[in-house]
């Protein structure tokens, strides 16, 4: 049918997935690399799967599905050159529908819109059975939820799934779908084998700073400091100046520059010679054409964030620019296979990386390592690689290989000498030898390796500690001697020890472990039992149900421990601890926290009703304490200490903190508020911030007292927009053009999974990713008409007649597997899939009336200790 001439490695492949579904396999997955012909191989297995069908059924039709239309066309275009006109072929995508021909080429966004996006009685386009042979290309998407639909909806006779990548970063396994793969050819394999075009790898880091870093001691030196020093980004003029002098030297080049960002890749292109940026912020249709127009070579060179990770076909591009140093392998791989696939007159790849962390040394080192282990058939080790890493320089490649030194030595950790000497070292600290809490303490401190490094290096810290010729602590573990330890350890706490105790003191070294008291006793509440002692358990920490003069008595010693009046949260503490009862039952024995300080003779601490000048006496006193004027924070901690009232009382008394601060006789802390200190503090906040500070952003900085308020820039400026304007900062705005605004409410659309509501529009407008609700409304008349003029399907307002309202209700309810809360509806509403909660609770009074009208038990929820206290006392009165 064709002169289409397969490889050795395509008919390999071929036969694999054909003897999967001879084996009677539903579904085989096919690895192999960008570059070595996916497409192709997918329809030499079609064909042959299809003169079986046509020897047994007559005809068959097959499916290929994709995420993006430039993997569509390019597959039916080896189809048509295979089948001709044998097959006849269809688009269903977001421009044509043609769902009757043979073979259809459709986006997994159309079909299923097609297949769960319908109105409710249209019939469905495409049967479960409507395709003998599924094609899934760049398969590693499948889990997810759009996608994963679509393919278990079908029921083909055969599926096959095809990826570069099999191993996904969220470490979900498509294999659970399509089974182990029947065949693989991963890139490191097809670059050893010759099937790929060779690598000239160059690592452009002539720029590396402060190579003295090197020379830190393992122990004190991490990826996250070595990236941080050696690696500073490059001007971008520097950048475009080394780019130009590599494709300069190369005859007829043709470059992809993958970039880190949108604004950076639209910032680079004006600086490049002959180049044009394709990007996702473009529309559909300007995409396509820059990118035909790359292809016929009206560009030399295409910039790009992430638009060729998968599919796109450039088989003549001979150099690949990295200026994003992802730490992600499967992204790694499927952007460097954009070039290698081979063609005439293409000899080889020139790679310049501008590496921008240590990981990415890492990286290309082990894709080096791995190609040239891989053997040739027939053949022991490679000999000549096709990866060659060209580093320049004689220095570079001295630094290159120090600093993947270093890397293996932080991987590895620290030596069993270098533990050794930080272990005898602490020993000489402490005069003891030491325990797992001093070695955790002075690890923190950076003076010795954790003891899971201990752990790690030697097996376990006795182990550490005899390396090291100290003699281990081992405890008596018979019955008799851990009773023993039991008790002088509750001697020594004063209290009955809980299993925090246990641990605690077995790392100092004076008790067992608490599983040693497991095994002999059952438990350790069993064990602390057969010391004569009571288990701390809530209710059991005090032999069963405390009396009020117990209760009164420990809220005594509770009071002279912390030196004031216990609050609720201090009763909680120290019930941890096992101190005293639990908060509840002081409740339950006294009616509140209140009742049980006036109950000890304690004056409880009132919040309500606190005359100005006791505030103004709190507010002086927190001043003498701190030694200067409180802030808003001090004033917040000091409350929850109980030493002075909230910072919204004061609010509320005084109108202003600056007013609570001046009848207190304090001198508020006011930030100049000229023209040239506001522009100063912005720029100070957005240095620390490392972004432009938002208005959210100026509010809590005022409130540390670090920049002024919203309120003097708008008095200076006229908004705060402006402000920034004044002080050099480049805003982004999105584009407000309608074409623009469509491709913005697609992107949103699919980011959210749902058609995006007024609130969320407003969220993405504050990040620069959309237009403004408003200036949508005023190009467009609705929001509603923008929506569906971007394609998207309005439901109309849900029927609220009851009827209508308990159907909904009972919709949700089976779709969620049980009885619908007051969140489930509200979530569904959202989702425009039911009416609102107070539409509910307009037409039945509440959601528990609502759930017995739709014939389901109404979940009533278990009172807490507070709330079956006054329902007893209501059902007393």
């Amino acid at each position: 049918m064709s002169r289409l001439v397969p490889w050795k490695h395509q008919l390999e492949a071929e036969k694999a997935v054909t003897d999967a579904y001879r084996r009677g396999l539903l579904a085989a997955l096919m690895v192999m690399a960008t570059g070595l012909g996916k497409n192709l191989t997918s329809a030499l297995a079609y064909r042959r799967f299809r003169r079986s069908m046509q020897h047994m059924h007559g005809r068959s039709r097959i499916l290929f599905l994709a995420h993006q239309s430039d993997l569509l066309d390019q597959a039916q275009e080896t189809f048509k050159e295979m089948f001709k006109t044998t097959m006849t072929y269809g688009s269903f995508n977001g421009v044509a529908k043609e769902p009757r021909e043979t073979a259809v080429f459709a986006t997994f966004q159309s079909m299923d819109h097609a297949l769960f996006g319908r109105q409710r009685g249209k019939r469905r386009t495409f049967s479960r059975r409507s395709f003998d042979y599924i094609v899934v290309d760049e398969s590693h998407h499948s889990h997810a939820h759009t996608y994963r639909r679509v393919i278990r909806y079908f029921k083909p006779q055969f599926m096959l799934g095809m990826t570069a990548t099999p191993d996904r970063t969220d470490l979900l396994d498509i294999r659970e779908i399509y089974g182990e793969e029947v065949y693989s050819l991963p890139l490191e394999e097809g670059l050893a084998k010759g099937l790929l075009t060779p690598v000239d790898y160059r690592l452009v880091t002539d720029g590396l700073h402060d190579l003295s870093i090197l020379n830190t001691p393992i122990g004190k030196l991490s990826v996250k400091r070595l990236n941080k020093t050696l690696f500073i980004p490059r001007r971008d003029k520097e950048i475009a100046r080394i780019i130009t002098r590599h494709i300069q030297r190369v005859s007829n080049p043709r470059t992809m520059v993958f970039c880190p960002s949108i604004r950076y890749c639209d910032r680079l292109v004006g600086k490049l010679p002959n180049a044009v940026a394709i990007h996702s912020q473009l529309p559909d249709r300007e995409q396509t054409e820059r990118l035909k127009e790359f292809r016929a070579g009206d560009y030399d060179t295409v910039l790009t964030v992430d638009k060729f990770n998968e599919g796109i076909d450039i088989p003549d591009a001979n150099i690949i620019v990295f200026l994003r140093s992802t730490a992600a392998r499967i992204i790694f791989l499927q952007q460097l296979g954009r070039g290698l696939r081979k063609i005439r007159g293409k000899k080889r790849v020139l790679v310049l990386d501008f590496a921008g962390n240590c990981q990415r040394l890492q990286m290309i080192n082990k894709l080096w390592t791995d190609v040239g282990n891989i053997k040739r058939p027939g053949s022991g080790r490679t000999k000549d690689p096709a990866v060659s890493v060209d580093i320049g320089t004689v220095m570079f490649s001295q630094t290159a290989q120090k600093i993947l030194r270093v890397l293996d030595q932080i991987k590895i950790g620290y030596t069993k000498e270098l533990l050794i000497a930080q272990l005898r070292r602490l020993k000489r600290q402490l005069g003891r030898i030491p325990m797992q809490a001093d070695i955790n303490e002075a690890s923190k401190r950076g003076e010795c390796g954790s003891t899971s490094a201990l752990n790690r290096v030697f097996g376990s810290l006795a182990e550490a500690q005899r390396a090291a010729g100290m003699k281990p602590f081992y405890a008596d573990t018979t019955p008799e001697a851990l009773l023993d330890q039991l008790k002088q350890l509750q001697h020594t706490l004063g209290r009955v020890p809980k299993k925090e105790d246990i641990e605690a003191a077995s790392a100092r070294g004076e008790c067992a472990s608490a599983t040693s008291f497991t095994k002999p006793f059952g438990s350790l509440a069993l064990a602390l039992q057969a010391a004569g002692m009571t288990p701390t358990r809530r209710s059991q920490s005090f032999g069963g149900k405390p009396k009020k003069a117990d209760l009164v008595a420990q809220l005594q010693r509770l009071r002279e421990k912390v030196g004031r009046v216990p609050t609720g949260r201090d009763i909680n503490a120290a019930s941890k601890r096992g101190e005293i009862v639990n908060s509840d039952w002081i409740r339950k024995a006294f009616g509140s926290v209140m009742g049980a300080h006036r109950a000890a003779g304690m004056t409880p601490y009132i919040t309500r009703n606190i005359s100005p000048a006791l505030m103004v006496g709190q507010l002086r006193s927190l001043k003498r304490r701190l030694g200067r004027v409180p802030t808003v924070d001090d004033i917040n901690e000091a409350s929850k200490r109980r030493e002075c009232v909230s910072y919204s009382s004061l609010i509320k008394k005084f109108e202003s903190f600056s007013g609570a601060l001046r009848a207190a006789g304090l001198k508020p802390y006011l930030l100049p508020t000229t023209r040239k200190a506001l522009l100063e503090q912005l720029r100070q906040l957005q240095q620390k911030l490392g972004r432009i500070p938002t208005s959210d952003d100026v509010r809590a900085a005022s409130k540390r007292r670090e920049c002024a308020s919203p309120t003097p820039f708008l008095a200076e400026f006229g908004s705060l927009t402006e402000a920034k304007r004044a002080a050099g900062m480049k805003l982004f705005f999105a584009d407000t053009s309608p074409d623009a605004i469509l491709v913005q409410l697609k992107r949103l659309r699919r980011k959210l999974g749902h058609v995006p509501i007024t609130k969320e529009l407003r969220d993405a407008c504050k990040r620069g990713e959309c237009a403004h609700p408003s200036t949508i409304v005023k190009i467009f008349g609705t929001l509603k008409a923008a929506c569906r003029k971007a394609g998207m399907e309005i439901q109309g307002r849900p029927d609220r007649s009851p009827q209508a309202l308990i159907a909904q209700f009972k919709r949700l309810g089976r779709k969620l597997g049980r009885v619908p809360t007051f969140d489930d509806v509200n979530d569904a509403s959202k989702r425009n899939e039911t009416a609102s909660t107070s539409v509910f609770r307009k037409n039945f009074g509440s959601m528990h009336d609502l759930q017995h009208a739709a014939g389901m038990t109404p979940i009533r929820r278990k009172p807490s200790l507070k709330g079956s206290i006054k329902l007893k006392r209501r059902k007393k009165n």
